[in-house]
């Protein structure tokens, strides 16, 4: 929640002040710097003396559970691939097909963001309700649909006009 909560701030400040300049927008990353900065000075670093002993049981229980983590991998890279690939083309997408402005794509690609923090936090109550299998297709199934939305709409209902 708390990375799509960044995503809201950061493509609506990056849409703005793309329309200021191409270049702007790459000053966000200077905030990566501070955060760099503030972790040098401000996070201690830590040395484990933790010695790691493996018993037959837990070489069984490690065998096990490589398939189920090789699942979790798997559908986990196949989704980040879909997630990136979507908003590495939206912002060529959107002012191509539906005339957005710079400013106008980075609010629409925060407000896709900001759907993804509501979704995060209902997130563990679906999976309770739902149980993991059906919450993972039902996330690729909506996954799916939203492309079909793109691919066959002609234009956008909701137009944010902040000019």
């Amino acid at each position: 929640m708390a990375i799509e909560l960044g995503g809201v701030i950061f493509l609506s400040l990056g849409g703005f002040l793309g329309e200021k300049g191409w270049q702007y927008p790459f000053l966000i990353y200077g905030i990566a710097l501070i955060c760099l900065v503030l972790t040098i000075l401000f996070i201690p670093s830590q040395k484990s003396n933790v010695i790691e002993v493996q018993s037959e049981d837990v070489l069984e229980k490690k065998i096990t559970v490589t398939g189920i983590i090789l699942n979790i991998v798997l559908t986990t890279s196949i989704a980040m691939i879909l997630f990136f690939i979507t908003f590495v083309t939206l912002p060529s997408y959107l002012p191509s097909k539906f005339v957005f402005s710079e400013s106008e794509t980075g609010y629409f690609m925060a407000f896709i963001s900001l759907i993804a923090v509501v979704s995060a936090s209902l997130m563990p109550s679906i999976t309770h309700k739902f149980g993991s299998w059906k919450t993972v297709s039902l996330g690729f199934s909506i996954f799916a649909i939203g492309y079909l939305f793109f691919a066959f709409s002609s234009n956008i209902v909701v137009s944010v006009e902040l000019r």
